[in-house]
């Protein structure tokens, strides 16, 4: 599938632009993201600059339940945001263009969905 980007063990295919803005964020800094998406990214960072895992879900979502409890299970530290119970969650959703649950990120870095491996390489640094 083209176009196709890539940068370390992130990539894209398809177009996808605000995964492109991820992967770009991720790699080269927020300073590519304009004022409003800079704002937004600054939500997965600690007071420090240092990445938070934040899971954007629902109470109903299945990949959302089964993050919670694989994170619970390792005492992995999780930012739950449900953009069904809080407006400002879900504006902030809907900016980085969420298509479906869960949406999650560590720092800048975008993951669509769940797997425990994409999980454990989202992480890495």
């Amino acid at each position: 599938t083209v176009p196709y980007l890539s940068s370390g063990y992130q990539k894209v295919t398809g177009f996808y632009p605000h995964d492109y803005l991820s992967v770009l964020a991720a790699a080269r800094g927020l300073s590519v993201l304009d004022d409003s998406m800079r704002a937004v990214y600054a939500h997965h960072f600690d007071s420090q600059n240092n990445p938070l895992l934040v899971m954007y879900g629902t109470s109903w979502c299945v990949e959302c339940a089964a993050m919670r409890e694989y994170c619970n299970d390792r005492k992995i530290r999780l930012l739950d945001w449900d953009t069904e119970a809080d407006e400002a969650v879900a504006r902030r959703y809907e900016k980085l263009a969420g298509r479906d649950y869960p949406l999650v990120f560590y720092g800048a870095r975008r993951m669509n969905g769940f797997s425990e491996s994409a999980l454990r390489r989202l992480m890495k640094r």
